[in-house]
C-alpha cells in the first residue's frame, strides 16, 4: 500500500490545490512579499554574523558571478551552513505572510485563510515528524534539518506484509527505498547450470544451516532497518538485478528517480554527502558479490546510457 505526501511545502500551493485563489493570485502576493523582504546581507549583517566590510567584500565577488550572496560568502569561508540557516530562518520570520498578504489583496477570506491555515499545519507537523525519521537513516544523517523538510515532501511511504514481494528480479528500476522499519531478504533467481547450482546452493546451505534446492531463489543478503536499497537506479535507468522480499512486516521510504533527482539539483551543497553515500554503498556492495556468479550482471553499462545519465542531472 503506497501513501504519496509530496507536495510542495507552501501555504499559497495549499490554497492553489483547494481552488480558493489562483496561480495568478499566489504570483502577485510573492511579488508583493518580495518587495517587502530585505537582503540575506542586511540581515547577516543585523545579526552580527557579517561585517560591512565582508559584506562588501562578497558583493565584489558576486558582480562577476552568477552565484548567490549567500554561496559566495559560504564559499569564501565568511560564514558556515549553520549561520547561513539562521539568517534564513530570520529572513523567513521577517517576510510578510502570504495568507495575509492574499487577505489585503481582496484575493481570500479572514474566515477561509484562518480555516485552512489550521488543516495547513497539521500538514507541515505531519512532514516535519517524517523529517525526523528520514534523519535516521544512513544516507540523510549527514542532511540540515532544512533539508530535510524539502526530502519529506517527496517522500512516498509504503507497508509491506511479511513474506510480501518488494522488488522482482527483472523490473523497471525507477525507485529506491529506505528501511523505516522491519528486514527484507536479497535472493537471486538461480540461473546458473547444474554444476553451479549445487556448488553454491551448498555452500550457501552450510552456512546458514538450511537445506536450498538447485530450483531455489540464491540468497544473497539480509537487509535492516535504516538502511538503504535498489539505489543504482539514480544512475541508470535499468532494470532489477535481483529481489527483494519483506523477511517481516516493513515500512519503507521509496524515492522515484526523476523526483529525487530534481531535489538533488534543488540541493546541490547538501547533495554531496548523498553521493558520497552511494558510491561509498555501491562500491562494497561490489566487494561483497564481485567474485559471486550469483550476482553476475547480464546488462552491461554503455556510453549511451552514462550520456542519458549525465543529462539527467545537469539539463
Amino acid at each position: 500500500m503506497r501513501t504519496f505526501v509530496g507536495k510542495t511545502q507552501f501555504f499559497g500551493k495549499h490554497l492553489i490545490d483547494k481552488a480558493l485563489v489562483t496561480e495568478e493570485d499566489v504570483l502577485q502576493a510573492l511579488e508583493l512579499q518580495r518587495d517587502k523582504s530585505q537582503s540575506f546581507e542586511k540581515v547577516a549583517v543585523r545579526l552580527g554574523i557579517m561585517s560591512s566590510k565582508e559584506t562588501f567584500k562578497v558583493l565584489t565577488y558576486q558582480a562577476d558571478s552568477d552565484l548567490s550572496f549567500e554561496e559566495i560568502a559560504l564559499r569564501l569561508g565568511l560564514i558556515n551552513s549553520e549561520q547561513a540557516e539562521r539568517v534564513i530562518a530570520h529572513l523567513e520570520n521577517l517576510k510578510p505572510f502570504i495568507g495575509l498578504t492574499l487577505v489585503k489583496m481582496g484575493k481570500l477570506s479572514v474566515e477561509d485563510m484562518e480555516r485552512e491555515l489550521g488543516e495547513y499545519e497539521k500538514i507541515v507537523e505531519m512532514h516535519q515528524k517524517l523529517a525526523e525519521n528520514l534523519h535516521k537513516i544512513s544516507l540523510f544523517r549527514h542532511l540540515g534539518e532544512g533539508t530535510l523538510e524539502s526530502l519529506a515532501y517527496i517522500t512516498e511511504i509504503e507497508h509491506f506484509q511479511a513474506r510480501q514481494r518488494v522488488i522482482d528480479e527483472g523490473d523497471k528500476a525507477d525507485r529506491f527505498y529506505c528501511v523505516h522499519s522491519g528486514s527484507l531478504v536479497v535472493t537471486k533467481n538461480n540461473v546458473l547450470n547444474d554444476a553451479q547450482s549445487t556448488s553454491i546452493s551448498a555452500s550457501i546451505s552450510a552456512s546458514i544451516s538450511a537445506p536450498i534446492s538447485a530450483s531455489s531463489p540464491v540468497f544473497i543478503s539480509a537487509i535492516g532497518e535504516n538502511e538503504v536499497f535498489g539505489e543504482s537506479c539514480i544512475f541508470e535507468c535499468g532494470i532489477r538485478t535481483a529481489n527483494v522480499t519483506a523477511q517481516t512486516d516493513a515500512t519503507l521510504f521509496s524515492f522515484r528517480r526523476d523526483t529525487f533527482i530534481d531535489f538533488i539539483k534543488n540541493h546541490p551543497r547538501d547533495s554531496i554527502s548523498i553521493f558520497i553515500y552511494f558510491v561509498q554503498h555501491l562500491m562494497s556492495k561490489l566487494e561483497a558479490t564481485g567474485r559471486d556468479l550469483v550476482f553476475e550482471r547480464k546488462f552491461g553499462l554503455c556510453q549511451d546510457k552514462i550520456d542519458e545519465v549525465v543529462r539527467d542531472f545537469f539539463d
